[in-house]
């Protein structure tokens, strides 16, 4: 694929879109269409979106809403080259506090039985190559 599509979860209607542009993504415009495949991608409930392109691009959105009832909008905030083709990536909320009830990203559960979750952004992401037997 070579889009993001930000959906409605009730209507699953296409409420934004983001595709690579030779001017988000600072290539030269003899670029290919095959280097701006999304190879994998990561999204965390907090609104944060990583994808690799191929090549080895790695970029990070956020979803962005201007008024409290206006439309949301992918909105770029970095782009990273890496050496190598990414294989995968996460971009889980890591904490050094699983399972505590310290923890501000823990479940709760309140005295009605119902379950309510705290969404956390994450500060990282990991990013493993291929060809590299590494995560960076």
């Amino acid at each position: 694929e070579s889009e993001i599509r930000l959906l409605d979860a009730s209507s699953l209607q296409c409420i934004d879109t983001w595709s690579p542009s030779t001017t988000d993504l600072m290539m030269d415009s003899s670029s290919s269409m095959a280097t701006r495949l999304v190879t994998v991608a990561a999204a965390t409930e907090s609104g944060q979106i990583v994808i690799a392109l191929r090549g080895g691009l790695l970029l990070y959105f956020i979803i962005t809403q201007e008024e409290s009832q206006g439309p949301c909008k992918i909105t770029l905030v970095e782009k990273q080259k890496l050496q190598r083709e990414i294989s995968c990536i996460d971009l889980n909320p890591f904490s050094s506090l699983q399972n505590s009830t310290n923890d501000p990203s823990a479940m709760d559960i309140d005295t009605t039985g119902t379950t309510t979750a705290i969404t956390k952004k994450s500060s990282m992401v990991a990013v493993g190559l291929w060809d590299d037997f590494t995560v960076r």
